[in-house]
């Protein structure tokens, strides 16, 4: 049996050509077609961006548990404390311990009798108010191995609606030792944040 054998004139492969392409380009704009190399990791990197400006931020959600009695967790590793910063929100007052690179200390919160008293040479630390919040770091420093301080200001006036004031009480084997002294002993909750690595104690209005 023999078959026929259809040769198409050169305007009609031109049209079926042009057919073609534009059947392609439908194609990609209704997505059937995977995108070029590098535009799903060019999306992936900004999400990622997305996730560190929400990490850097000092905003963390109110999700953590209150409480006004003990909170404490252990550390291993030596943390040198770079910089303390302090906020007034709606609902807390806040203090941010930052240790650059690294790593976070153990720490032990609590509430602590009057007299409070510098580490090592067991002085009076007069503060006001008429509640004291201790935060112990350790292992910490909040000096360089020469003996330089990493904290240039070690006592502050807050004058906050709650916080009036904070006092660095101990740099000394190891430990550090701020208080926060308060107007009364309102709850409080400490988050754990990351790049940078910082310990936050907010303290209720």
């Amino acid at each position: 049996m023999l078959y026929a054998r259809h040769h198409l004139s050169p305007t009609a492969l031109l049209m079926l050509m042009a057919l073609c392409a534009c059947s392609r380009d439908e194609g990609e704009r209704l997505g059937d077609t995977p995108p070029p190399d590098g535009v799903a990791a060019e999306s992936t990197s900004a999400n990622t961006n997305n996730v560190s400006a929400l990490n850097n931020s000092d905003n963390a959600p109110d999700t953590a548990g209150w409480t006004a009695g003990l909170t404490a967790k252990p550390g291993s590793e030596m943390a040198t404390l770079t910089e303390v910063r302090t906020a007034s929100h709606a609902e807390y007052e806040r203090i941010v311990f930052a240790f650059g690179d690294g790593p976070l200390p153990g720490f032990k919160v609590e509430y602590i009798d009057r007299p409070v008293r510098a580490c090592g040479s067991g002085d009076v630390v007069e503060l006001p108010g008429d509640a004291w919040l201790s935060i112990r770091l350790e292992p910490a420093q909040a000096h360089t191995e020469e003996g330089k301080p990493t904290i240039a200001e070690r006592s502050r006036v807050l004058n906050y609606e709650n916080l009036k004031a904070l006092r660095m009480i101990c740099d000394f084997e190891g430990q550090v030792e701020w208080v926060a002294a308060a107007s009364s002993p309102q709850s409080y909750r400490t988050l754990e944040l990351k790049q940078p690595l910082r310990l936050v104690v907010d303290v209720r209005k």
